[in-house]
């Protein structure tokens, strides 16, 4: 992935579903969803590509172990505007570490969480809270 970013360094929009193309009938549910070395690979890859602002990883299984990684990345980047987690496995607990992301140095105008295992009671008031602190104009968390 690092390689793939140096490769293209005018990258903009990065869109990534890990998993396997005609599988047939050798299904492996294994073969599918990031893995942890996809996610310090693509954590590393981010820092690489200075004109990203669009990461879409849709569908992808991605747990709250998983996105701690990929903070190590998104944490220290500064273009990404439009965050795309929808369709996977972020809890609550995962929508707190992605408040981290929406500190000081935000930029994210958009960040899709639809389809996810968040809880409808706890999130609203969280993200109210967190509005004052951040400026964002697209927060999409239920489908």
């Amino acid at each position: 992935m690092e390689r793939i970013c140096q490769m293209l360094p005018n990258l903009t929009k990065l869109d990534i579903t890990y998993g396997v193309k005609k599988i047939g009938m050798r299904y492996d549910r294994m073969l599918f969803g990031m893995k942890i070395s996809d996610a310090n690979s693509l954590a590393k890859s981010i820092l690489e590509c200075d004109y990203l602002t669009t990461l879409m990883l849709q569908s992808n299984l991605i747990d709250d172990d998983l996105l701690r990684m990929l903070m190590m990345g998104l944490i220290k980047n500064s273009q990404i505007t439009n965050l795309d987690l929808s369709h996977n496995k972020i809890t609550n607990h995962g929508v707190r570490l992605l408040s981290k992301l929406l500190g000081a140095r935000n930029v994210l105008t958009n960040l899709n969480l639809a389809d996810n295992q968040i809880h409808t009671e706890v999130v609203p008031t969280y993200w109210v809270e967190r509005s004052e602190e951040t400026i964002h104009s697209s927060v999409s968390i239920f489908a």
